[in-house]
């Protein structure tokens, strides 16, 4: 009677976490989403003006962004 209680309170672990695990995932999917969607809109405030820019977003910024003004080239004299 001991084994067969066992066995069936294994299959029922077994069976809730094959129903739970869809659910679990979304969930951690959604998480996942939200906080790279709270990174995007904080990078967005700078782009627009809404927040300063820090020294590394400087250092981030894509060349192209910058004035030709801005630009610099670095060349090898002999």
């Amino acid at each position: 009677m001991g084994k067969a209680k066992l066995i069936l309170g294994l299959a029922v672990l077994a069976m809730a976490v094959v129903a739970g695990w869809p659910i679990a995932s979304c969930e951690l999917a959604n998480l996942e989403l939200r906080e790279d969607l709270r990174d995007i809109a904080a990078q967005n405030a700078v782009r627009i003006g809404l927040a300063p820019r820090t020294r590394m977003s400087i250092f981030a910024a894509p060349s192209s962004a910058q004035p030709r003004s801005m630009r610099f080239s670095l060349s090898l004299s002999k």
